[in-house]
């Protein structure tokens, strides 16, 4: 397998990363102290072509110990067959080759021991596995969207979109368009939800989801605006006027322009947008703000 551009299972890595960070953790392996003890033999068919392929990659990993490229490829292919077969015992295998390397750590091994420890719900392993090797490799499009699979699931929204604008930005469009339609799915179960609860908390960061993500300006203004008329901190203020400007919708933005000028608050940032949507053609004329 070709780690760096996951031309296998990583390809569709937000479905089958968010399925697997839901497995129940599973206890440590038991590692033996000898290579050719046998913990277990597994029921292959004779014509398992799979199978085959594993004791040829097993061979290849033990004719050379310290060869990092075959131990990485053999621990990704029991992490393989473990989602293929649903059996758990092929992750313990996968940890177990990868334990080996704990001080010659290649980029495939850190992110395979990423994968592993998000596999058994060890979550800040993981980032910090996929951290090492995205500073060795900036460009791991396997590394940036399991990071974003596990914010997901943290709930940590702004940081998985920063890792679907990495994708992006690497020219991933598979990876990219999974990562931001997840993310949008996400977002928009807990909107929902908070919405069924009455909940009326997060409607500044809906109203930054749809300006976003979702491209929708009309829903944000109004969104941001609802927001506003209950919260007023500088971040409740950004979003409206960005929204409003988004929008095409000047009016939208006057109750932030009249406050930016009642109050005298000093943001250069929130004064050039206010001042932005003056220049609207449906702005008043005595609405104006000094940016």
């Amino acid at each position: 397998m070709n780690f760096k551009y996951c031309k296998r299972s990583l390809c569709s890595a937000w479905a089958l990363s968010c399925a697997l960070l839901a497995v129940p953790a599973q206890s440590a392996p038991r590692t033996p102290p000898d290579d050719a003890i046998v913990i277990e033999k597994l029921p292959f068919r004779a014509t398992d072509n799979r199978a085959r392929e594993l004791a040829s990659m097993r061979a290849s990993a033990h004719k050379a110990p310290g060869d990092t490229a075959a131990a990485a490829a053999l621990a990704q292919a029991y992490f393989d067959m473990a989602q293929a077969r649903g059996d758990p015992r092929y992750i313990g295998y996968a940890e177990a080759v990868v334990s080996r390397f704990e001080r010659n750590m290649s980029i495939d091994l850190l992110v395979m021991r990423g994968v592993l420890s998000q596999y058994r719900h060890d979550f800040d392993q993981a980032l910090m596995d996929f951290a090492a090797a995205l500073v060795q490799d900036p460009e791991r499009a396997d590394a940036h969207a399991w990071r974003g699979a596990i914010y997901l699931v943290q709930a940590q929204y702004d940081k998985a979109r920063t890792e679907c604008a990495a994708l992006l930005k690497l020219q991933r469009p598979v990876l990219h368009g999974g990562c931001t339609g997840l993310t949008q799915a996400y977002m928009d179960d807990r909107f929902a939800a908070a919405k069924l609860r009455g909940d009326t908390t997060h409607r500044a960061e809906e109203a930054r989801f749809q300006l976003r993500l979702r491209k929708n300006s009309a829903l944000a203004v109004q969104l941001a605006a609802a927001n506003y008329q209950v919260q007023k901190e500088p971040r409740d203020l950004r979003v409206l006027l960005e929204s409003a400007l988004a929008a095409g919708n000047a009016d939208a933005a006057k109750p932030a322009r009249d406050w930016l000028q009642s109050s005298g608050f000093e943001d250069a940032r929130l004064r050039t947008l206010a001042a932005q949507t003056l220049q609207l053609p449906s702005a008043s004329k005595n609405s104006g703000v000094t940016p």
